[in-house]
């Protein structure tokens, strides 16, 4: 669809794909009271926490392949397999996390009105995200809160068909993902959960696909030149 949009860029004055699709997808979707049935917490912590502001809000979207890992865990009941799994997860969002450190720092250190920063973390791992939540949390400089759903990231499972439950966890997480002030996910790994969800409401996407470095994602295909180092 690249002709269509230079077309359009060209006719209309202004026209901006990021914010067209941005427009078209917020007029598509909106948070239903029942989504409290999916996410207890979703409206007495999770949303008053992604909309302070004074703190910078960030979605961090790891994606680790645990769901599609399941079902040999499951056949073999392997503990030690399990064991291992995680520290592969766990070794597998680092770039991803260095990244999130990085684009903090620049933002807060930018900032004069944000003193503190709040990470909406989505997987389909609950234990990397009780590990991430136990790893970066901080009430030191900088302040940092971890806030993540219940979802299991159950929907991406190719050998069991998804429940109703596995979709709306998985739209829910789509839909606070886009609540941020930005987002940071590996673009490479995973390209359209977290992409497509920072287009919902036109927010800067942070592709950590490329080893020690931060891009800037101008789109999910259209990178710009502009990156911060990982450290």
């Amino acid at each position: 669809f690249h002709d269509e949009f230079q077309e359009a860029k060209q006719s209309l004055l202004g026209f901006v794909p990021q914010t067209a699709m941005a427009c078209s997808l917020g007029a598509l979707f909106r948070l239903n009271p029942s989504a409290v049935q999916v996410e207890p917490n979703l409206f007495n912590t999770i949303l008053p926490a992604l909309h302070i502001d004074s703190a910078l809000v960030m979605a961090v979207y790891i994606r680790t392949g645990k769901t599609d890992d399941v079902t040999r865990e499951e056949v073999s009941r392997n503990i030690s397999v399990q064991s291992k799994n995680e520290n592969r997860y766990r070794a597998g969002a680092k770039s991803i996390l260095n990244c999130a450190l990085q684009v903090e720092k620049q933002k807060l250190a930018d900032s004069k009105s944000k003193f503190r920063s709040i990470w909406m973390v989505v997987s389909d791992s609950k234990e990397l995200k009780e590990w991430i939540r136990e790893t970066y949390e901080s009430k030191s400089d900088p302040w940092r809160m971890i806030v993540t759903t219940g979802s299991r990231g159950a929907q991406t499972r190719t050998n069991v068909s998804p429940s109703t439950m596995d979709l709306s966890e998985a739209l829910l997480d789509w839909f606070l993902i886009g609540e941020s002030d930005l987002v940071v996910s590996d673009q490479l790994q995973a390209p359209s959960f977290g992409g497509t969800a920072a287009l919902r409401t036109a927010r800067p996407l942070y592709d950590a696909s490329s080893i020690g470095k931060c891009t800037l994602a101008v789109s999910v295909h259209d990178r710009t030149s502009g990156h911060v180092e990982n450290e």
